[in-house]
């Protein structure tokens, strides 16, 4: 997803940096987590000037009860 944004970041200077851990699988539906992630990245290069700095990251995570998951 990061892919289509490529071209904006590059235009506007905006540095990424991606930071992946292996993580456990998560069932969900893809099109929309797409989405989601979509959602957040857009809105995050809406708060971003030039120059500015993004970071995307997954790691493995449990919620209060104890399940695994990322964050």
């Amino acid at each position: 997803m990061l892919f289509f944004h490529e071209t904006e970041m590059g235009a506007r200077a905006i540095v990424l940096r991606r930071k992946y851990r292996e993580a456990p699988k998560v069932l969900c539906f893809p099109g929309e987590i797409q989405q989601v992630v979509t959602n957040l990245v857009d809105n995050a290069l809406d708060a971003l000037e030039r120059h500015g700095r993004m970071i995307v990251a997954v790691r493995p995570a449990r919620d209060g009860g104890g399940h695994a998951g990322l964050r």
